[in-house]
């Protein structure tokens, strides 16, 4: 895309170029001056990018690279791991302590049982 973008901007400068040579018989103007400053400055911000980019994928295809992500997205599973794993130890003590809880009331409930049926 920035790659096009220089192209069409060369073509459109060397077609200013060509007219005002045309036009002006080789004098050049402030206008043409301008012109190239803006085309200048355009061309320079237009590579700049590029190279940014290149290095970008220099660097993402990097192994060094590669082995921090891989070990980035091995540590987000780690801790996923870890937090299903402590919910669900947690879960485990609740439901112990509920079926405690349930075995006490029935164990209670059976002696009220036993003691009533002593009683008659």
């Amino acid at each position: 895309m920035l790659e096009e973008d220089k192209v069409r901007l060369e073509e459109n400068h060397k077609e200013f170029m060509k007219d005002n040579r045309l036009n002006n018989k080789g004098a050049v103007t402030r206008e043409v001056e301008k012109e190239i400053k803006k085309y200048n400055n355009d061309i320079i911000k237009i590579d700049e990018k590029i190279n940014i980019i290149s290095e970008k994928i220099d660097t993402v295809m990097s192994a060094d690279y590669l082995l921090v992500l891989e070990r980035k997205i091995v540590a987000e599973e780690d801790t996923i791991y870890r937090n299903e794993r402590k919910a669900y130890k947690a879960e485990l003590r609740e439901l112990k302590k509920q079926n405690k809880e349930k075995a006490t009331l029935n164990e209670d409930a059976n002696a009220d049982d036993n003691d009533g049926s002593d009683k008659q």
